[in-house]
């Protein structure tokens, strides 16, 4: 016999759930500007992080503000954007140090490879087109 279960949590879906956790971590004053941004914006000791659900977070010198680089942090199973907000919060509030060893970090400063090679594609079609009409 197989019982049927309809309790309020188990209605939600799990984006809502893990929503409503980050609700319940973040400080009223934090949990207002992710409603207001969208994203959680963190100040720790070695930088400031906007922790977007949609992208890499984004680190900001602590001095000027400028973004100085970007960090990527996955999680080990899928889960929604909400869960992962919250453990790179939670991460860096608790243990900065740990994630700088733990997430991907990327320099804000250096160009990726597709830029670069986009650059050098659209300089190539420029000197075809200058020849062309030559």
């Amino acid at each position: 016999m197989t019982s049927l279960s309809t309790g309020r949590n188990e209605l939600k879906s799990p984006i809502q759930r893990a929503r409503e956790m980050l609700r319940s971590v973040l400080p009223d004053e934090m949990w207002s500007r992710v409603m207001e941004k969208g994203v959680i914006e963190y100040t720790g000791t070695r930088a400031t992080y906007i922790i977007s659900p949609d992208s890499t977070t984004e680190i900001r010198d602590l001095a000027t503000g400028r973004a100085v680089g970007r960090a990527c942090l996955q999680l080990s199973v899928p889960a929604p954007a909400y869960d992962r907000m919250l453990a790179e919060y939670l991460l860096l509030r608790n243990a900065e140090a740990l994630y700088w060893k733990t997430a991907n970090i990327f320099d804000q400063n250096h160009p990726d490879l597709p830029v670069l090679i986009f650059g050098v594609l659209d300089i190539c079609l420029f000197l075809h087109l200058l020849i062309q009409l030559l």
